[in-house]
């Protein structure tokens, strides 16, 4: 009996598309101004809602992504950074009831420092 294979979708650049949560996201890196680059990640929630306080109490209270990028940041929009990480953080349902979020950081390339 032949093996019948399925079709693979195109490969994404990130092992994160591979992940169903995470299968709206998109990731764009740029050259930025100066000998910067700029991260842009987008995430699109197409069901926005809120969790019930007793699994927001199971889960945790809060939501946060952090990112080491390969030098430091100069700008972004993130609820902090310092040196080369960025982390964005918010309330678990705030986070879960956005209907898209969007997390800029630019930072210095190595060839940038010197």
């Amino acid at each position: 009996m032949p093996s019948t294979r399925r079709a693979r979708a195109p490969r994404r650049s990130s092992i994160v598309s591979t992940t169903q949560f995470f299968g709206a996201t998109t990731i764009a890196l740029a050259d930025g101004d100066g000998g910067t680059r700029v991260l842009t990640i987008k995430y699109a929630n197409k069901s926005p809602s809120k969790l019930p306080d007793e699994m927001v109490t199971y889960f945790g209270k809060d939501f946060q992504v952090t990112i080491k990028l390969p030098g430091d940041v100069v700008k972004t929009n993130a609820t902090e950074s310092k040196g080369p990480t960025a982390t964005w953080k918010w309330g678990l349902n705030d986070f879960l009831a956005l209907a898209e979020t969007e997390l800029n950081a630019t930072f210095k390339t190595t060839a940038a420092k010197h």
